[in-house]
């Protein structure tokens, strides 16, 4: 049925030098290797059986679209099929949304680096029921080995929300939590690099907004709300969490980002929740900010 509507597509835009095929996906790339300048691997479920493929065939500078709609995996909800698809260990924290989306860039990145090919993130992002990703392809096991430096682990106290970044795929990773004690839970390995491009996202925008269309709007919402967080740091503090553990009332974000900035400290809002945020500002500085907030 989706090759009958994709032809109709083609006669009615009066398109020539189109080519429709139904076949096996991984079959199809592996026999049409280096063909193709926008893979777009768009299945059911997870990506994962059809990323070696497209691996193999993906070509120097062409562009990588994946798409993974078993968000209940990636963000830690039922951690064996995450490990089974992705070869990594998930956790659902507050921030488990974007932990899901760095466990799938990470994927992309070791699968890439068997073929001496790399990845650049041009923009990621978790929507509704799935994740996605662009990706710049790029070749060379120089680039590609520079590139594995950005996979590494997330260490996260449920106990105090403390949470710290390793990169390396078999770095020393710490037991215990620096501030309370407690036992660490890690997460990974995943992508610790940047996942938005901030020049690409922009180029978008102006696109975007040059042509004015109101189809575009939730677009440009999004593609907005990228840009803001294409800077900021790994993970973010919900702050409906932080104050639930604090037991006290939520003060409104503008307030809280206003004394995050004053204090010294980045802060950005994030796409992946709207009570989130993006910051430099260790835990504990973002709950005495809390506390004094909430006694006036």
């Amino acid at each position: 049925l989706a090759n009958e509507f994709e032809k109709h597509n083609v006669e009615l835009n009066n398109l020539d030098n189109i080519s429709i095929h139904n076949n096996d996906a991984s079959i199809f790339l592996r026999l049409n290797r280096g063909e193709f300048d926008v893979i777009d691997i768009d299945p059911f479920g997870t990506p994962s059986p059809f990323l070696d493929s497209a691996g193999y065939c993906a070509r120097r500078e062409s562009l990588l679209c994946v798409t993974a709609t078993d968000t209940s995996a990636l963000c830690g909800t039922y951690k064996e099929p995450c490990i089974r698809k992705y070869n990594s260990k998930p956790y659902k924290s507050e921030y488990c949304h974007e932990t899901g989306i760095r466990i799938l860039v990470g994927f992309c990145a070791l699968t890439l680096s068997k073929y001496a090919k790399c990845i650049e993130v041009l923009l990621s992002h978790s929507t509704e029921h799935y994740m996605r990703l662009y990706l710049k392809v790029k070749k060379g096991s120089k680039k590609s080995d520079k590139s594995l430096t950005n996979i590494g682990y997330i260490s996260h106290c449920k106990e105090c929300m403390y949470r710290e970044c390793n990169k390396g795929l078999a770095t020393a990773i710490p037991a215990f939590c620096p501030e309370c004690g407690e036992k660490l839970i890690h997460a990974g390995p995943l992508w610790l690099g940047e996942i938005q491009n901030k020049e690409f996202i922009s180029d978008m925008i102006d696109e975007s907004e040059n042509k004015k269309l109101n189809s575009e709007k939730q677009l440009l919402k999004l593609l907005n709300a990228c840009l803001i967080e294409s800077e900021s740091p790994a993970t973010f503090y919900d702050v409906h969490s932080i104050c639930r553990y604090l037991k006290i009332s939520a003060p409104k974000l503008d307030l809280i980002f206003e004394k995050i900035i004053e204090n010294g400290y980045e802060a950005e809002k994030t796409h992946f929740s709207p009570t989130g945020i993006k910051t430099n500002a260790p835990i504990n500085e973002i709950k005495k900010i809390l506390l004094k907030l909430n006694n006036g």
